[in-house]
């Protein structure tokens, strides 16, 4: 994950865009669609391999939202006054941390949650995907297309090659068993997350930009997927 991080960063540096647009979408190179893991990993690796991607995924996403929430700032807010300290003060109130740092500390404190609103909660998360998707497609226009397809080309090029050759190369040399080391890669070949979107936009962010980028990385995932899939069955499973 850091490696992306790296990544993203450095391929930030290959297209012609403002500031604003690179810190807008620097996120997308590390963030990852859980959705699309889970519904893979299950039949691909079993109930060993659904654990070892769910500890990934808890680990990962609130250093991953931490990160986002943080370069996000930088796209949004240029002033001089906005220091070290109001970075930190806006990834405190970011609503997705808060939820994030929350269902941690309820999970680590065995703290259970009243039926009512585990209940509702769970509506809630069940129309999560639908919802983000909604904005997606909202957001997206064929001319803003068009108009980031150097950064599109850029950007996913990272997310869905680069990251998951990083990952098998360390799988390879790190990871003898294979259960670990295709959790590993199909982790690092998952497209971005689609709250992704949210996320910009509801920091003031280049949401077009990170709309198009999303639609892209998840209908492009549809073709490598298959490929990562199917190495892993080759190489590490046979």
């Amino acid at each position: 994950m850091l490696g992306a991080v790296l990544l993203s960063w450095l391929v930030n540096q290959f297209y012609k865009e403002s500031s604003w647009t690179k810190w807008s979408v620097f996120h997308c190179g590390f963030r990852f669609n859980t959705y699309i893991g889970f519904a893979i990993c299950q039949p691909l690796l079993g109930n060993e391999g659904f654990a070892l991607l769910s500890l990934l995924i808890a680990i990962w996403v609130p250093i991953s939202n931490t990160i986002a929430v943080m370069t996000l700032s930088f796209a949004t807010n240029s002033e001089p006054s906005f220091n070290a300290f109001n970075r930190l003060k806006a990834v405190a109130k970011n609503p997705l941390i808060i939820a994030t740092v929350t269902g941690l500390l309820f999970n680590l404190l065995s703290i259970p949650l009243p039926q009512v609103i585990n209940i509702f909660i769970g509506y809630l998360s069940s129309a999560a995907l639908a919802l983000g998707l909604l904005c997606i497609g909202a957001g997206l226009t064929f001319e803003d297309v068009k108009k980031y397809r150097n950064l599109i080309g850029w950007c996913t090029l990272e997310r869905l090659v680069l990251v998951p050759c990083l990952a098998i190369s360390l799988a390879f040399f790190l990871l003898p068993n294979p259960i670990e080391a295709c959790v590993l890669i199909l982790f690092a070949a998952l497209p971005t997350a689609q709250s992704c979107y949210v996320m910009t936009s509801k920091m003031k962010g280049n949401g077009a930009a990170v709309a198009d980028l999303t639609s892209s990385q998840t209908l492009l995932s549809m073709l490598t997927l298959p490929v990562w899939t199917l190495l892993m069955k080759n190489y590490f499973l046979s």
